[in-house]
């Protein structure tokens, strides 16, 4: 790793971490937390509350430019126009979020389904339909963009497939993890998906379905994924942090405790350029947000 790689801990949740984003409307850094808080983290470090709620927030992500997030029994919440609103979006649990081509909020949750939103003149929340027919075989953990437009859904029955909205419906696995998928980034040099799930194994697989490689990368799932210029970071439940060469998926280093990272499992991880350097914030059970930073030239 290089020398002047540097992390910086935020703390103030009261629960695990389970997801972050970068809300550039506001310049912060946003995490999602157990203890029923969404937070946004300014330079300062000293976090802001933006939604409160009684139990668990799951996720958090952008629609253009509002913030949502999804709670454990599946609600969601979202900030417009600096107004809060809460829908009920989802059984079991709202765990995904993604702004489609023609700005519709498309959710997932943990009824298997996908949702579309859009909003209407007064402003409200507009249910439009089922973003496919029938339900998946698990709860949706994640949605993914690809080449052309495409949205890989990632489900805990063990698949990633691709989502038509044209049909309303889910493709034929395009990549499968024992146990479930959690997390995937697409690799346009390589014209590869490589996706991350609960068997801990990193796979690299074309958009017909082909597996063209499988690496045990984590001792447990691997729940996020990012590529940062030249690197691919993963980050898992056995509390590690992991870098790859992102070309030929040989390790280069590994973030732990005792140099300064997380103390127990790492379940959030979100990346971004900004200032001339490659931004990648982790967040985890140890209830910490730790901002990497690392040089223009990783990024």
């Amino acid at each position: 790793m290089q020398t002047d790689h540097t992390m910086t801990r935020w703390t103030g949740h009261n629960g695990a971490i389970y997801d972050l984003v970068y809300w550039a409307e506001r310049g912060n850094w946003v995490s999602a937390g157990g203890d029923g808080l969404v937070v946004a983290w300014p330079e300062t470090g000293e976090g802001t509350g933006i939604f409160h709620h009684h139990e668990a927030f799951f996720s958090v992500g952008l629609w253009r430019q509002d913030l949502v997030a999804g709670t454990a029994s599946g609600d969601a919440f979202v900030l417009h126009e600096g107004r809060p609103m809460r829908w009920k979006a989802h059984e079991n649990g709202t765990f995904a979020f993604a702004t489609l081509a023609d700005g519709a909020l498309l959710t997932g949750g943990g009824d298997g389904t996908g949702c579309l939103w859009g909003r209407d003149e007064a402003g409200e929340m507009l249910n439009l339909g089922a973003a496919w027919s029938r339900p998946a075989g698990g709860k949706i953990r994640g949605f993914f963009a690809g080449p052309d437009g495409q949205t890989l859904v990632a489900s805990s029955d063990g698949t990633a497939r691709f989502l038509s909205l044209s049909s309303r419906t889910l493709s034929a696995p395009v990549a499968r993890h024992e146990g479930g998928v959690y997390c995937a980034v697409w690799l346009e040099a390589k014209a590869v998906w490589l996706t991350g799930g609960r068997d801990g194994h990193i796979r690299a697989s074309r958009s017909d379905g082909t597996e063209v490689l499988s690496l045990p990368a984590h001792e447990g799932s691997i729940y996020r994924m990012c590529a940062v210029g030249q690197q691919l970071w993963t980050a898992g439940r056995d509390k590690r942090i992991k870098i790859w060469d992102v070309d030929t998926l040989k390790p280069l280093h590994r973030l732990e405790a005792r140099s300064g990272a997380h103390a127990r499992s790492v379940n959030a991880m979100a990346c971004q350029r900004l200032d001339g350097c490659s931004e990648i914030v982790t967040g985890g059970d140890d209830r910490v947000v730790i901002r990497h930073r690392s040089p223009a030239k990783v990024g």
